[in-house]
């Protein structure tokens, strides 16, 4: 399938002014919140910005380049992420899909429902930085087979308390794994807490509803116990 994404800086540049500008005019109607659609356009100016210091007289330095291409990551990631919610919303015609410079997909609303459900995430183990996520399709330890017409998840993570900034949320690359090691950024610190979310998506790149956000503290060296339909972390002696 060819991706949707260009290859090239300066048309990835393009793409994804346009992608704001619509975007931004009116969020709930594509499905999104208008906290996203501003983190969005927000992420799209980090790049604008970091384009213009690579390509600035005297500026292409090896900082200049890292920060433009961790930019460049960061919004092509969350323009993933925002495209599969967008094409899971039964309100979004396909004109709205194509003025975002979005696939149409024939009969993409009938052919394969978003799922249903949303993901059962626990916390495996913590190493450091360093944390084993579990996904699940129920809360049953046996429950490790994704959903039926599911191709993988998003997983989302967080530093900041969800519950006081629901914008806070940083989207990872998509998985078809239910069990995934997520490596954090090591300046976030021992004892840390972290938070994370998840949705599966289907072969249409439609996105189901998020799940409850589970959290763990980075540097405990964890395990994870369940008890009846109770997740229990428990933290091992160092």
């Amino acid at each position: 399938m060819i991706d949707f994404i260009p290859r090239r800086d300066t048309d990835v540049l393009a793409f994804t002014t346009v992608f704001a500008v619509n975007l931004s005019a009116d969020p709930q109607s594509f499905g999104v919140s208008i906290d996203d659609a501003q983190r969005y356009v927000q992420m799209q100016q980090s790049f604008v910005q970091a384009m213009r210091d690579v390509e600035g007289a005297g500026t292409r330095s090896p900082v200049a380049v890292s920060q433009k291409n961790e930019a460049r990551r960061e919004l092509v990631s969350f323009t993933r992420a925002l495209a599969r919610q967008i094409h899971g919303q039964i309100i979004v015609s396909n004109g709205q899909l194509q003025s975002l410079g979005l696939r149409v997909f024939k009969d993409h609303r009938t052919r394969t429902p978003p799922p249903a459900t949303s993901p059962w995430v626990s916390v495996v183990q913590v190493e450091g930085n360093r944390v084993l996520l579990q996904l699940r399709s129920s809360p049953s330890p046996g429950s490790r087979v994704k959903p039926e017409n599911v191709a993988g998840a998003l997983i989302y993570w967080t530093s900041d308390d969800p519950t006081r900034d629901p914008a806070a949320w940083k989207v990872l690359s998509p998985t078809s794994a239910t069990r995934r090691w997520v490596v954090l950024p090591p300046e976030l610190g021992e004892g840390r807490r972290v938070w994370f979310t998840a949705e599966w998506f289907n072969r249409r790149n439609q996105s189901g509803p998020r799940s409850a956000c589970v959290s763990t503290r980075l540097g405990l060296e964890t395990i994870q116990t369940d008890v009846g339909d109770a997740l229990t972390t428990m933290a091992l002696a160092a």
